[in-house]
């Protein structure tokens, strides 16, 4: 009988330690939560050219004021700019200008002048850039501008084009571009840009 009441007891204790375990246990606790919003910049460029009308009949010792103007855009990041410049001259049905089996093409250099701030010299794309970073809002002109009032120009065709350039066609196709300045590294030569290394430009889609 004695044997009996302490297999109770033992069965009782451990229907007591199973209580226990199986009971719902409290601890102090505490929990939070942050969501970090991160909203990303952009570089915005403008090219316009106030003013300019294509003229025709034009003449040897004619000026025009072709002045595009390159602008980092309110609300852009700093950036570096470039424009590429692409001269074409056509006949009146779109063909190249041949003279002599050669193809006659114009150099930039000879109707407009680079304007200061920008490497005079291009890369092998036609690219010229700009010498230092710029912060909007900030406009830049590509082409210097001469003369006073209303004589103003940044265009003059030479005197030295004769019957060769008669009836033709002269195009001046300007690209403008910006890349982001922190955290970039153009390629320099002196106090001249000459690069971006190798980065293609991609419009950004406002």
């Amino acid at each position: 009988m004695k044997n009996k009441k302490l297999i109770a007891l033992a069965i009782a204790g451990v229907l007591g330690i199973g209580a226990i375990a199986g009971g719902t246990l409290a601890y102090f606790t505490d929990s939070d939560n942050k969501t970090n919003v991160i909203t990303m910049g952009h570089v915005d460029v403008d090219l316009e050219e106030p003013g300019w009308e294509n003229p025709n009949n034009v003449q040897p010792g004619n000026k025009y004021l072709k002045d595009p103007q390159i602008s980092v855009v309110d609300g852009s990041e700093d950036a570096y700019l470039r424009a590429k410049v692409t001269v074409t001259l056509k006949d009146k049905n779109g063909n190249d200008v041949m003279v002599d089996g050669e193809q006659l093409l114009p150099a930039l250099s000879e109707v407009v002048d680079i304007n200061d701030g920008w490497n005079p010299t291009p890369d092998a794309d036609g690219y010229y850039y700009y010498n230092t970073k710029v912060s909007a809002p900030t406009t830049v002109s590509l082409f210097k501008v001469k003369g006073e009032g209303d004589n103003k120009y940044t265009v003059e065709i030479p005197m030295e084009w004769g019957n060769a350039y008669a009836d033709t066609v002269l195009t001046i196709d300007i690209v403008a571009e910006g890349i982001q300045a922190d955290n970039f590294t153009p390629q320099m030569d002196g106090t001249n840009i000459i690069g971006w290394n190798g980065v293609t430009a991609e419009t950004y889609n406002k």
